[in-house]
């Protein structure tokens, strides 16, 4: 089934399985699908938001949640911004002292 008019890259799924993300150009896109009567069906794509082209690298991901988006920038678009990447280690330890599982 095609899901696009135009052009799309980088595709993935949501993680509730209901809608499609892919990039298009500038855009990143979204399809909400559905299965009716054993057929997969696609409404029409909409515009989600603008992505610099070639501002990152690879296939980008989706959080649990649905809501969030993960891009690997390239080195020449970080240096554009002033920005030094951030490496946090060990940040699931870091997480768990300061948001503590309650019983």
């Amino acid at each position: 089934m095609k899901v696009s008019a135009g052009r799309a890259f980088d595709s993935i799924w949501s993680p509730d399985g209901t809608e499609i993300f892919y990039r298009n150009d500038d855009k990143i896109m979204a399809v909400s699908v559905a299965v009716q009567e054993d057929t997969l069906r696609a409404q029409n794509p909409r515009p989600l938001f603008e992505v610099k082209r070639n501002a990152y690298i690879g296939p980008f991901g989706v959080a649990p949640d649905g809501n969030r988006f993960l891009f690997f920038r390239t080195a020449g678009e970080i240096k554009e911004q002033s920005q030094q990447p951030t490496v946090v280690v060990n940040w699931f330890e870091e997480l768990k002292a300061k948001a503590p599982i309650r019983k």
